[in-house]
């Protein structure tokens, strides 16, 4: 029988076994085990502990699962896995147990090492996702303040071959800034922290986008870049934008790469109409590029996969795009399929389903207008930037003397929160825009000081939080500190505005509206 298999009297003593355990207790048949109690077998300690479980058994008549100490056939001490049951007379009485028992002691030790396994990856995973939040403040902030400056000094060039050699320095910012985008649009997925939410928005404005970023590599490979849409294909269509373009985005992004000559051609088709408000909406991206090798079709979703090695020094990338694509495509309940001949290139087809307006319109966007600030003459404003981040400083000055001109009164900028501390004890601010990653002290601690202490001269400033982290967790701890709003980084004029329009500009006298009293209901306005 495999197993030990056991049973005993009403007093603990044994009445028999099978050959597994006389084996293991070095018995020379299974008849010696008969009077034995587990005083006589184990040492005191297990023996003790053998004996309260059978006690239970026998005393409450209920059969008992556990497992025990034990030892194994080369003596060392294992771990069983015992069921124990009472054994009862034709009267119904219990008259001792029946114990059967395996040994798990390997598995007890696999589990252990699964576990071990599972906390070191939980660790793991933790101190990634802490990489990259912190990848998202301190590479994003340089990125950002790249694009940034490089878009001012564009601006002031009055040079056309230096203006177009900083317009192109621009572009290669925000490619650069993209593909960081991108690891972090993944690590937010795979963490669960990016929601699906779907708006209406238009697919024309979302390819128009991606062909004027990749304008600068299709010129300088003398590319053919086309697209063609089905004359079915309404103006908006309601969907997950963010996943939708950052699909599109690197699926041509990546024909374009890996195509030297020749063309790319993204065709977008609506194959199938459900009904009124559903439909499925399909997009074809192909290329006449280098082509993906047989063997390696089905691996190019994997994470880091490269079908070119990034030793060879040939194409730039992650290695994160098509994974991205996978992960965002079955989000969306969505499919894609991948054709390819190596060497003359690759065909990828994206199939989602999406819903239609009832109204079919362009989508209204969002965006300020970029109109000048309206603020009287006579206004003057003492502006604070705490930012440790000395390009993100010239940027946002120079932003913020552009935006403000003359109604700035002056402008402080310190570098750690001790400083701010001290700055806003001494003076009275009208705006404080505040990072909240100092080195010294977070931003919001800085802001729970300006608050409290009984030397601060701004306690009712509007303080703004600067971080590069949008989350709704950031927005919840910026609020909670005592910040009156929260901006993404990196500044700019649109964002200034913004913020000056709502906080400062309230004080304006020409800003004063007048407002009529409630009518009561059921009677007209006079």
């Amino acid at each position: 029988m495999p197993g030990n298999v056991f049973w005993k009297d009403i007093n603990g003593k044994y009445l028999g076994c099978n050959r597994n355990l006389a084996q293991i207790l070095k018995l020379n048949s299974c008849d010696e085990i008969i009077g034995k109690a587990n005083s006589d077998l184990y040492d005191i300690k297990l023996a003790k502990l053998t004996d309260a479980m059978d006690a239970k058994v026998i005393a409450k008549g209920e059969e008992l699962t556990l497992e025990e100490i034990g030892l194994d056939v080369l003596g060392r001490r294992t771990i069983y896995l015992t069921k124990k049951i009472p054994l009862y007379d034709g009267r119904g009485t219990v008259i001792g147990l029946l114990g059967i028992s395996f040994d798990i002691g390997e598995r007890k030790k696999i589990e252990a090492e699964l576990k071990k396994s599972k906390k070191q990856a939980e660790e793991s995973s933790k101190l990634k996702s802490q990489f990259i939040s912190d990848m998202e403040h301190d590479l994003r902030t340089p990125c950002s303040g790249i694009a940034a400056m490089t878009e001012i000094l564009e601006k002031s060039e009055t040079n056309q071959e230096r203006k177009e050699n900083l317009h192109h320095v621009a572009k290669a910012s925000a490619r650069l800034l993209d593909i960081l985008n991108g690891i972090l649009s993944f690590d937010q997925t795979v963490s669960g922290i990016l929601p699906i939410i779907d708006k209406k928005f238009s697919i024309k404005k979302i390819i128009d986008g991606i062909f004027a970023i990749e304008t600068p590599s299709v010129i300088s490979k003398k590319l053919k870049l086309a697209v063609n849409y089905d004359d079915n294909i309404p103006k908006s269509i309601i969907g997950d934008e963010h996943r939708i373009a950052r699909i599109l985005l690197n699926i041509i992004s990546n024909a374009i790469k890996f195509t030297p000559k020749g063309y790319v051609t993204v065709s977008i088709k609506m194959p199938k109409i459900v009904d009124e408000q559903h439909a499925v909406l399909q997009v074809i991206v192909e290329d006449t590029g280098i082509g993906i090798p047989s063997d390696k079709l089905e691996h190019i979703y994997e994470r880091f996969v490269r079908v070119i090695p990034a030793n060879e020094n040939k194409y730039t990338g992650t290695g994160l795009g098509l994974s991205v694509v996978k992960r965002f495509i079955e989000d969306i309940n969505g499919e894609i399929d991948a054709e390819s001949v190596l060497g003359e290139g690759s065909k990828f087809t994206c199939t989602f389903p999406v819903k239609v307006p009832l109204v079919d319109d362009e989508p209204v966007e969002n965006k300020p207008k970029g109109e000048k600030l309206t603020i009287s003459s006579k206004q003057k404003f003492k502006i604070l930037l705490v930012e440790d981040d000395a390009l993100a400083q010239t940027v946002a000055s120079s932003f913020l003397k552009e935006t403000l001109a003359n109604n700035l009164a002056g402008l402080d900028i310190a570098s750690l929160g001790k400083e701010a501390v001290k700055l806003t004890n001494k003076n009275k601010y009208d705006l404080i825009f505040m990072d909240v990653g100092l080195p010294d002290i977070k931003g919001y601690e800085v802001t729970r000081k300006i608050r409290n202490l009984k030397t601060s001269k701004n306690k009712g400033t509007t303080i703004v939080a600067l971080t590069a982290h949008d989350t709704a967790q950031e927005k919840k701890k910026s609020h909670a500190a005592g910040m009156d709003d929260f901006l993404t980084k990196p500044l700019n004029t649109e964002k200034i505005a913004k913020a000056i329009q709502k906080f400062l500009c309230k004080k304006a006298p020409n800003k004063k509206l007048k407002t009529k009293k409630p009518s009561k209901i059921g009677k007209a306005e006079k």
